[in-house]
């Protein structure tokens, strides 16, 4: 697959706290946006350990077996933010919001929890994953800290997929900087002009625009596309082999006669040794 990103940090800090992970060979894709003092470490720290479980997931050959694989990576991430929050000194305070792209044996996995937004063209449909609620636009600097995403233990990570992979596929994935001022509900209409050469021009368009309406969070997006090396897979699909036994034993006319043969030869071998 090929990825186009764009981050940059927003005016209320010096340090850009999204963290992008792209395995382009792999078909892996991460966007975690940090949030509170120590938000970029514990979005890298996340994102590290949910590469490492993705690259470990690929080696399954099982589609079933990596669509509930791929529920509980996301599930994992969400309990490393809990516990390094409440357990690891300085990170208190501190969270992220997470979108996925996963690529495995020609199908696409998607999930996201927290204030990142994901739109996509899989399989000829468009799949909008928003978040349930993102801040709305501010423009001061003193009503610019937006609530962070409270991630539980309940969380439920949003999944979508597996979808079969086609050529033109592709996937939009946003931060909450981005979708303060332009929610995935205004980009999704401009949906069908991203299947063109000059989608990537579309997109630096729009990254821009987010950014001239409000600058105060940092802002990442992400472009991905998907070649024919995307659709194939590695071990054939998932057979099931089903015998049906009729209860009659049937076997080939010539094995009784072999056997036959093979005892009038041992009775005559044995006949003659006898009466010489």
């Amino acid at each position: 697959m090929l990825v186009y990103s764009l981050s940059e940090a927003g005016s209320i800090r010096e340090e850009n706290q999204d963290v992008l992970v792209s395995l382009e060979d792999s078909g892996i894709f991460l966007l975690a946006d940090g949030f509170g003092a120590r938000g970029r470490e514990l979005a890298q720290e996340v994102s590290d350990r949910a590469v490492s479980r993705l690259q470990r997931l690929q080696t399954q050959p099982s589609p079933g077996y990596a669509e509930h694989s791929f529920r509980q990576i996301l599930k994992e991430c969400t309990s490393d933010i809990i516990y390094a929050s409440v357990h690891q000194p300085g990170f208190q305070g501190s969270s992220v919001a997470l979108g996925v792209v996963f690529r495995h044996e020609g199908h696409l996995f998607l999930g996201r929890f927290g204030h990142v937004g994901m739109l996509a063209k899989v399989h000829g449909n468009i799949c909008s994953m928003g978040p349930a609620s993102v801040p709305p636009p501010v423009a001061t600097l003193a009503n610019a800290l937006s609530p962070l995403p409270q991630i539980t233990a309940n969380t439920e990570p949003h999944i979508a997929g597996p979808f079969p992979i086609t050529v033109g596929d592709w996937v939009l994935v946003c931060s909450q900087g981005v979708l303060l001022s332009q929610p995935l509900s205004e980009i999704e209409p401009l949906a069908p002009a991203l299947v063109g050469a000059d989608a990537e021009d579309l997109v630096r368009g729009l990254f821009h625009r987010a950014g001239q309406r409000y600058d105060g969070d940092d802002r990442s997006m992400a472009f991905l596309r998907f070649l024919p090396a995307d659709l194939v897979r590695r071990f054939p699909p998932e057979q099931i082999v089903s015998e049906d036994y009729s209860g009659t034993w049937k076997v080939p006319l010539w094995a009784p006669l072999s056997v036959l043969a093979a005892a009038g030869t041992f009775a005559l071998l044995l006949w003659r040794r006898f009466t010489r």
